[in-house]
């Protein structure tokens, strides 16, 4: 597991977009693992991925979304997914274990150019 990086979004300071690869297949992954802790609230309304995106091995083009992860061959996974209300002090839950976060920076071009912030205004 390696996490790529975490991106601002534009007009919205409540929401990250969050790039990582993981060293399995996108059918094997289950994204909704994915979490942060947040004690004021039960485990099942802790935030989780949103509007995933499956990308190409060097990130630049969108490959698949989560109806179509099954379609997708490949021997691991680049994903970015939107992130709602992150709380930088603790670490990222994931499957394959916890992951310290570091400061978001800006979204790169190559993402702001294949990432549809609009579904975000909905």
């Amino acid at each position: 597991m390696k996490l790529i990086g975490i991106y601002n979004v534009s007009s919205h300071d409540d929401i990250n977009l969050i790039e990582m690869e993981f060293n399995c297949k996108p059918s094997s992954l289950d994204l909704m693992q994915i979490t942060q802790e947040n004690t004021s609230l039960p485990k099942s309304e802790w935030q989780v991925p949103y509007e995933e995106k499956y990308l190409n091995d060097v990130g630049d083009t969108v490959i698949g979304d989560m109806y179509s992860c099954d379609d997708i061959v490949a021997d691991k996974t680049r994903v970015c997914f939107f992130m709602f209300y992150v709380d930088w002090s603790k670490p990222l839950i994931t499957p394959y274990g916890k992951i310290s976060l570091p400061k978001p920076t800006n979204m790169p071009v190559r993402l702001s150019s294949i990432i549809d912030i609009s579904v975000l205004d909905t």
